[in-house]
């Protein structure tokens, strides 16, 4: 638990150096490439809780739940997956990203490899798992939003 509790801390760390960032470089273009890498850790750390916090609320009630080593293994292999989503959204080019018509086309392949990823190694629902990932795409979003960069 007391585990759990310090990637909490860590992860309201990363929001806090994400607006702290934020508000000293403004723009990710005018700020030194530290700052991509500080958003990709924090993509991660963010990750973890979001993957925990969400296989507890979303996961079938029916089922055994994992516990103990399972249960870390499989939040970390999806964390892993929700971040290097996250770090392949930020390699686009910012003009591909840029209107709100795109994101018709880009979305569902983000949605559909955030969803295969909680599918694969939590054995959750379909919806389940799109809430899922869902979770993690909003709390990614508020991070941009911190950083002062636009939230898609």
């Amino acid at each position: 638990a007391l585990s759990f509790v310090l990637v909490g801390v860590g992860a309201l760390a990363c929001l806090l150096a994400a607006y702290g960032f934020g508000k000293m470089f403004g723009p990710l273009a005018d700020a030194p490439p530290a700052t991509g890498a500080l958003l990709l850790f924090c993509g991660f750390v963010i990750a973890v809780p979001c993957v925990r916090l969400g296989y507890a609320a979303v996961r079938n009630r029916e089922l055994e739940p994992y516990r103990g080593t399972p249960l870390l293994q499989r939040t970390l292999a999806c964390a892993v997956v929700y971040a290097l989503l996250w770090a392949a959204k930020g390699i686009l080019p910012a003009d591909a990203t840029a209107e709100m018509w795109q994101w018709i086309f880009l979305g569902p392949l983000f949605l559909g490899a955030g969803t295969v990823a909680a599918l694969a190694s939590l054995d959750l629902d379909p919806g389940s798992a799109l809430a899922h990932y869902s979770l993690y795409a909003m709390f990614t979003a508020l991070l941009r939003w911190l950083a002062g960069l636009p939230p898609l």
